[in-house]
């Protein structure tokens, strides 16, 4: 895992969520208690300048979030 995906799994865990630690990268592992999170890099678009490619990125994730009931899933991610 790079640097930002671990940043980036410490900051979700620590939100206070109802999932808690339960986040998880790509995939939702068979038999985790819900709720739970799973997030994804979608695409990492580098940006250019006249002399080339930069050293920016734009890179952008998608997150789903994982439920047992259609109820609980719309409200667990304010809680």
């Amino acid at each position: 895992m790079s640097t930002f995906e671990e940043s980036l799994l410490t900051y979700l865990s620590s939100l206070g969520l109802s999932c808690g630690s339960r986040v998880y990268p790509i995939r939702l592992p068979q038999g985790i208690p819900l709720p739970a999170m799973t997030y994804q890099l979608v695409s990492d678009q580098h940006d250019y300048t006249q002399t080339g490619q930069s050293a920016l990125n734009d890179p952008r994730y998608q997150f789903n979030c994982w439920a047992a009931t259609m109820e609980m899933q719309r409200i667990w991610p304010r809680r």
